[in-house]
């Protein structure tokens, strides 16, 4: 597979796209009248349901679905700022090591998020960031929205929630950089680290996102602040001082697995239970290898 290009915004394939023709041309839509008619279509694009955790799923369908690819691949090859680890290269473990410094640490992320990412911060970024005709833009964000917000389904989401919201998140990291901090991205979730990460400066934060129109998690573990000597559990992973490590709950899944590999009932559910445990394992390995058991590991290699 080619390596995806990566470019300015102002390089991208949807900027200054001034008539439908030219939208459609973009989106490999056969004509004009495509693009009208599925814009049309709206909410019966998508397949909308409850998830077992109880989340609203919007997954777009048939038409709609070849659109979201389509826009899915020009969004994610425009560049973001490098406090952005949800992108290519980078992941959760590389957003926790960030802030493993010896330093206080403020956290929160959005409520909501894409839910929560409206028709009208959508329209912002395809009208005022990539410049697009006034129509364009309408039409942009008609396709890229279900009920006036980002889906939750879809593979525009996560890219589309941090171009429309990336003023926002500028901002903030404007704020920590300003008093020597460090801050990151991962998805919606927010880590600052330095001397000045204070429940006031996370009040400042909190007050930019409901500038901006969105809500932090009112959740006591996610919006909070850690003094520099304790342990911190930042997106999953724990940071004690300078070192990263695996929590708790994590070791103990892969006890579980171990066990079900050793102990199932069947020879089915324990093969089952060795790829789950080599999964578990290869991901334990990307924080700290030396959190797996010596016998855990030897299972796998067995």
């Amino acid at each position: 597979m080619a390596r995806q290009r990566v470019h300015a915004l102002n390089q991208s394939r949807l900027y200054k796209l001034g008539s439908k023709a030219r939208l459609a041309a973009a989106l490999e839509l056969a004509s004009v009248q495509a693009l009208v008619a599925l814009a049309q279509a709206g909410n019966s694009s998508y397949r909308a349901y409850t998830d077992s955790d109880g989340r609203d799923i919007q997954y777009p369908l048939g038409p709609m679905a070849s659109c979201h690819r389509r826009l899915a691949r020009l969004l994610s090859r425009i560049k973001v700022p490098d406090y952005v680890h949800s992108q290519k290269g980078r992941s959760y473990v590389s957003n926790a090591s960030a802030h493993a410094r010896g330093a206080p640490v403020a956290k929160t992320d959005i409520s909501r998020y894409f839910p929560s990412t409206s028709f009208g911060h959508v329209q912002r970024f395809f009208s005022d960031d990539l410049k697009c005709a006034k129509d364009v833009a309408w039409y942009l964000t008609k396709l890229c929205t279900f009920n006036g917000h980002i889906p939750t389904g879809s593979q525009i989401s996560n890219p589309l929630a941090f171009l429309a919201n990336r003023p926002m998140f500028d901002r903030i990291h404007e704020i920590a950089q300003a008093r020597g901090c460090v801050m990151t991205l991962l998805q919606d979730d927010i880590l600052i680290s330095g001397p000045a990460a204070s429940k006031a400066l996370l009040n400042n934060v909190l007050m930019e996102i409901r500038r901006s129109g969105l809500r932090a998690s009112p959740k006591r573990k996610k919006t909070k602040t850690y003094p520099a000597t304790s342990s911190k559990v930042l997106t999953g992973v724990v940071v004690s001082d300078t070192s990263i490590t695996l929590p708790n709950r994590r070791l103990k899944l892969i006890a579980d697995a171990f066990a079900r590999a050793t102990q199932g009932p069947t020879k089915a559910e324990r093969a089952a239970a060795i790829l789950e445990l080599r999964g578990r394992i290869n991901e334990a390995d990307q924080i700290d290898p030396s959190a797996v058991h010596p016998r855990h590991r030897n299972l796998i290699k067995r």
